[in-house]
């Protein structure tokens, strides 16, 4: 096609080997990319860098006259047939558990190097070149080339879409991870996961709170009632609270609110708010007589060296207290102990 552009033999010769040396080296290249065992990566790195010296060095001999494009053909046709063995023996022997994307591309590849290898080979083999010889080679040529083609754009399209599942299983992992699975806020470990990225120089406020007649709905109407109690509770909590802020359950009836920095004045607004809408819930079907919580609180101030863990020891106290006084008021409660261990 560049006889048409460029009229001249050595321009055009040097295309048409050129490529020839250098098509080799972006297939091993993918291969290289493609693959996860280490000693084939390696290999099929070495092969492409190989192709891609063999194309420099064909060029400055040719441009420096010392040898012709014609002269290294026969290194050339070594270098394909040797490559094209070595990645037939490797892709007939997968590693592991293939996906169907997988077995495409792997046969895809062994077929279009096969292909090409046998193109290569038949150079030296046929002495006589017919006019249905060379028609039939470069059809050969040309299947391997779509065939190559063909399964690298598969393999891309479907790792692409391996990858996207793969990012969503982790997303879903991650997510179960650290959320709470009856509320859907986050559990312990999610809040502490989030505590750790805390700026300890800036203010912050944290929320303690324990439900109070979580027992009397188990008791009354079973568990089913609770854990609905429950959710209910952690909807309210996402209703009212920020969206900046982070809300989790810690276990059982205990709940945490985390407000940032340019949330922290909203703390005691905040509890009213709560105890507001827990009011609401009363004489409501499955719910306590007298839907309450007892609060502890901690605000942090980045001059005080204080850690979470003891803002929440903090705050769990102030929460025992509050605690004290609703067991006066409620003997049925009496006999429970809300302290939580440190």
């Amino acid at each position: 096609m560049t006889a048409f552009w460029i009229d001249s033999p050595y321009i055009n010769s040097l295309l048409e080997y050129g490529s020839l040396y250098f098509l080799p080296a972006p297939f091993l290249y993918f291969l290289f990319l493609s693959e996860k065992e280490g000693k084939r990566r390696t290999l099929y790195h070495h092969l492409s860098l190989w192709f891609v010296l063999l194309f420099a060095a064909a060029f400055l001999l040719q441009a420096g006259g010392l040898y012709t494009l014609d002269d290294m053909l026969p290194l050339l046709h070594i270098s394909i047939i040797l490559s094209g063995i070595l990645v037939c023996w490797y892709q007939l022997h997968p590693l592991g558990k293939e996906k169907t994307w997988q077995v495409v591309m792997r046969w895809g590849i062994l077929l279009s190097s096969g292909a090409a290898a046998l193109d290569t080979a038949q150079y030296y083999i046929t002495s006589g070149h017919s006019i249905i010889h060379i028609y039939v080679m470069q059809a050969l040529s040309t299947w391997a080339l779509l065939v190559f083609v063909f399964s690298v754009i598969l393999s891309y399209v479907f790792q692409i879409l391996a990858q996207a599942e793969e990012a969503q299983e982790k997303k879903a992992a991650l997510h179960l991870a650290y959320h709470d699975a009856l509320t859907g806020l986050y559990n312990h470990a999610g809040i502490f996961h989030i505590a750790k990225s805390l700026d300890s120089r800036k203010s912050y406020a944290l929320l303690f709170m324990d439900l109070n007649g979580l027992k009397e709905v188990n008791d009354r109407y079973g568990h089913e009632a609770g854990d609905f109690f429950l959710c209910h509770m952690a909807k309210i909590l996402s209703s009212v609270t920020p969206s900046s802020a982070f809300c989790g359950r810690l276990g059982g009836d205990e709940f945490i609110i985390l407000l940032p920095p340019h949330e922290a004045d909203s703390l005691f607004p905040l509890i009213k708010t709560i105890r507001k809408k827990m009011q609401e819930l009363k004489g409501l079907p499955h719910m306590p007589k007298d839907p309450s919580a007892s609060f502890g609180w901690s605000i942090h101030d980045p001059s005080q060296p204080l850690t979470f863990d003891d803002h929440l020891n903090e705050a769990d106290d102030r929460m025992y207290e509050e605690k004290e006084k609703y067991k006066l008021t409620h003997p049925a409660e009496a006999g429970r102990n809300f302290r939580r261990e440190k």
